[in-house]
């Protein structure tokens, strides 16, 4: 796991997939993808990226976006809400949930369903 503490919208963490993950990844069309976004960005890859994505929306997005395809099976269909949080938790690790006693989790759990199901009714 990365070091904290996480920033963007996505929060990510230093060590983490999104910031480390992508330049290390063993496909090499996924690094190239990740270092073609900060160059584009203007940000030097190695030192750069998790400052960088504290403030710059675009290449925080575009880095979780790039991560989610990371995974070995596609993209959940809209509607799989179970499906979908099996895939944040083996994506972005959530340190809350890992480290989390039952009572934690259950809470986590209950405000993922809450807020995909806000997501979808927005996306309909």
């Amino acid at each position: 796991m990365g070091n904290g503490p996480p920033k963007s919208f996505w929060q990510a963490v230093q060590g983490g997939g999104m910031v480390t993950g992508l330049l290390r990844y063993r496909v090499e069309s996924v690094r190239d993808l990740a270092t073609g976004l900060y160059a584009v960005c203007g940000v030097q890859a190695a030192t750069g990226v998790w400052s960088a994505i504290e403030h710059g929306d675009v290449l925080a997005a575009a880095l979780a976006r790039l991560l989610l395809h990371t995974g070995p099976a596609r993209l959940p269909e809209l509607g799989k809400e179970s499906v979908a949080w099996n895939l944040y938790l083996r994506t972005w690790r959530p340190g809350a949930y890992d480290r989390g006693n039952p009572v934690l989790r259950a809470d986590l759990r209950k405000k993922w369903a809450a807020n995909y199901a806000a997501a979808l009714e927005a996306t309909q």
